[in-house]
């Protein structure tokens, strides 16, 4: 594990917006339609690359692959997990606070905010990239002065 006892370290969790080419079949797949696995591996492949050169490149210190090949968490804990449910938005269950609205939505950071559909502009999300690295350098100034 990457560490350092001289300035914090910067990282972040969750989507990046996805190419196109990658949107187009995890759509795909989500809608039930075949999908070369291989063309989208490749896509993935050259996806993470990229990302990972651009995290590097705003100064991000723990890349990530920015989980091109998943569709959102959700549909990524129901392909390799059991025991969940799905709730209905009539549930009493359901806390009004969620009602009608995904969790996973509501507690995004907002790097991505539904990376699958790009409701922010890649634009956007390396600025707040690079105000994380900044910020985390400017703190690291002032705690080992």
């Amino acid at each position: 594990m990457k560490s350092s006892a001289s300035r914090i370290l910067t990282t972040h969790v969750g989507s990046m917006p996805r190419p196109e080419s990658i949107k187009a079949l995890l759509r795909a797949r989500l809608a039930g339609e075949a999908v070369d696995d291989a063309q989208l591996s490749a896509h993935v492949e050259e996806a993470v690359a990229d990302a990972v050169r651009q995290q590097a490149r705003v100064g991000i210190d723990v890349v990530s692959d920015g989980e091109m090949g998943k569709t959102s968490f959700l549909a990524y804990a129901d392909e390799r997990l059991t025991g969940f449910v799905a709730m209905s938005t009539g549930d009493p269950g359901i806390p009004s606070s969620n009602a009608g609205i995904s969790w996973a939505r509501r507690i995004d950071c907002g790097f991505a905010q539904g990376a699958l559909y790009q409701r922010q502009h890649p634009t956007v999300m390396w600025a707040k990239f690079d105000a994380l690295v900044a910020g985390a350098r400017l703190a690291s100034e002032r705690l080992w002065r």
